[in-house]
């Protein structure tokens, strides 16, 4: 289903639990797509839903054992691809591609977070 590894990849990357509401505002969909990615994930056995323990009304989600697994082995096939990839550029190409991306998560960052400190009220 659609939007099922964005989920998991948020859930492995923050590495708690995460509201429902949480989810759907970092991953900028709608609370109807997340319902039913959880509800999808859930039969999948990938993800659990469970009762925060400060306020019982809230109900939080979190990787199970199996989606961790999955989480990990996703990652560890893209490391070896990306290798591979780099290992085709060749030392000065991969050097290249490598500062290319630095710079450009760099600038990524920056406005994610200018928008973050606009969004909060922070000029």
């Amino acid at each position: 289903m659609r939007g099922e590894m964005a989920v998991l990849r948020l859930l492995a990357v923050e590495k708690q639990p995460l509201l429902a509401g949480e989810i759907s505002k970092k991953l900028s969909m709608t609370t109807s797509r997340i319902a039913a990615v959880l509800n999808s994930l859930e039969k999948k056995k990938m993800i659990e839903r469970c009762e925060d323990a400060e306020d019982r009304r809230r109900v939080l989600v979190r990787l199970t054992q199996e989606g961790m697994a999955f989480c990990k082995g996703r990652h560890a096939e893209a490391r070896t691809r990306f290798a591979h990839l780099l290992e085709r550029l060749g030392n000065e190409d991969a050097r290249q591609f490598v500062n290319l991306l630095k710079r450009v998560f760099a600038i990524l960052e920056s406005e994610c977070e200018g928008r973050k400190n606009h969004e909060g009220g922070i000029s």
